[in-house]
């Protein structure tokens, strides 16, 4: 959400966020602001974001003697709140190491792929989606639990 102000010069700004540091030194961005207008009414600005996942868990599964690349079904991120175009980026926050792909790292939606599993073995990873808005607020979707298995001798 972006709003506008005049500064001291009196001139008209788009305001995209107010950042602040907190008392530990970390850098923080306001999710509420609250002032008074001209009329010495108060007012107050949300700027909070919220994200979801479609699903909490995704998997995929293969029955095959070779080692198979195996992908999970779709997940997607939504966002509520915040100012349009959005910025989707998918990473893996745990497990997996290189043998997981993302198979639409900027999209709304993605599946994941993982490499080389063989027969009778399982692999897990989780994921998550941080989407950011046009003023640059960002929001964080997940983690969702990826589970592929090679069900062959298993």
């Amino acid at each position: 959400m972006a709003w506008r102000a005049r500064d001291a010069g009196n001139t008209l700004r788009t305001v995209a966020a107010v950042k602040f540091r907190d008392a530990g030194n970390v850098l923080r961005t306001a999710k509420t602001i609250r002032f008074r207008d001209a009329g010495n009414v108060l007012r107050t600005i949300f700027n909070s974001l919220s994200a979801a996942l479609t699903h909490g868990a995704v998997n995929g599964a293969v029955d095959s003697a070779s080692p198979q690349n195996i992908s999970t079904n779709y997940v997607g991120a939504s966002l509520v709140g915040g100012t349009g175009p959005f910025v989707y980026a998918w990473s893996r926050v745990d497990g997996g190491s290189d043998l997981w792909t993302i198979s639409n790292p900027t999209g709304s939606a993605t599946f994941f792929t993982a490499l080389a599993v063989t027969a009778g073995l399982e692999r897990t990873a989780k994921f998550s989606c941080t989407i950011t808005d046009a003023t640059g607020a960002t929001a964080q979707a997940g983690p969702v639990n990826a589970t592929v298995i090679n069900l062959h001798g298993a």
